[in-house]
């Protein structure tokens, strides 16, 4: 084992507050990823125009969260500045895109040792011990590339969007709307003959999705959305494949004027997913509730929701074509 900052230079980044920067538009030339202490997007938080005579940090470089989602560890895709309370580690000796993965999931694996308001990272980092060597198998994991899915299906125009024209739509009347119920025990499940399913459950990582499960039960379904109720309530997750819901998660299963394919369910998970701020554990999403809430979308003359606007929309942004796997494999099932 070897401390943190003898495999790397490291820095306490920009420090920059975002209220402070100019946001990045379509037409700035020189735009730069701007890495907050969150743990999604690769901490990119915003993209922010170049600042005069300060250089960003070079794609390639690895950013810590101090504070926030603590150790939250990422290989930065573009270059970057960074807000407060983020390292940035840059190898002294040349490191693989894998063996620089293998020391973020190093870094992340010690979170336990830290708390956002008690003992933050930013004194003891550099004392963290690591491994010295990178397993041999590192070596052997290919590097994702995501050119293929990188540019949006319709790359012939660009669409916009107006909110204010939208109507608003009583989600019950889009969507039949279903309760989970117990799930089995663990010893039920094994020596279940049922079929393979996903065990759609209240959490708010990996699509909603414990695992898969063997399961006859009642509620299974496809082609649907799941919403948590209680917990994380409000985190709403587009379903593809066959899944099984249970307690604290509700199904939206589209009714038959409702035409609900990948494209149209990251539309409205978006638009759901707004509206997280409106549940607690005081107020859960209960089925009357989710019935009798309203969302606003697309509007055709006839006062319909315009399914093929919100199709095409989505199909217009980038990494659009990796949606398209999704598609095929629900119109194969």
């Amino acid at each position: 084992m070897v401390r943190l900052d003898e495999l790397f230079n490291t820095s306490y980044g920009n420090k920059f507050d975002l209220n402070k920067m100019s946001l990045a538009t379509d037409i700035d030339i020189n735009k730069i990823n701007f890495i907050s202490r969150s743990a999604n997007n690769l901490g990119v938080s915003a993209i922010v125009k170049k600042v005069e005579n300060i250089e960003p940090f070079k794609k390639g470089s690895i950013t810590i969260a101090l504070g926030g989602s603590i150790l939250s560890s990422f290989i930065q895709q573009k270059p970057f500045y960074t807000a407060q309370n983020i390292m940035v580690l840059i190898p002294k000796k040349e490191m693989t895109f894998q063996e620089k993965l293998f020391y973020c999931i190093c870094i992340e694996r010690n979170r336990f040792r830290y708390s956002t308001f008690g003992r933050e990272a930013n004194r003891t980092l550099n004392q963290l011990e690591l491994p010295d060597k990178v397993p041999s198998w590192i070596s052997k994991i290919q590097e994702p590339d995501f050119s293929e899915y990188s540019k949006p299906l319709i790359e012939d125009k660009k669409i916009k969007i107006n909110p204010k024209t939208w109507e608003k739509f009583r989600l019950g009347d889009l969507f039949n709307i279903y309760t989970g119920g117990d799930k089995p025990k663990k010893t039920d499940l094994k020596h279940k003959d049922g079929v393979l399913v996903n065990s759609v459950e209240n959490l708010t990582k990996n699509n909603g999705v414990r695992g898969k499960i063997k399961y006859n039960g009642n509620k299974r379904f496809r082609n649907f959305i799941s919403v948590v109720s209680i917990g994380e309530g409000g985190h709403a997750f587009y379903q593809a494949e066959l899944g099984a819901i249970f307690t604290r998660v509700k199904a939206l299963v589209p009714k038959a004027k409702t035409n609900l394919n990948p494209y149209v369910g990251m539309f409205i998970i978006t638009l759901l997913n707004l509206e997280k701020v409106r549940y607690s554990y005081g107020r859960v999403v209960d089925k009357e509730r989710l019935e009798n809430s309203f969302i606003s979308l697309p509007t055709k003359k006839e006062f319909e929701p315009d399914w093929n606007f919100m199709e095409d929309y989505i199909k217009s942004l980038k990494y659009s074509k990796g949606l398209d796997k999704i598609s095929n494999l629900l119109c194969k099932r």
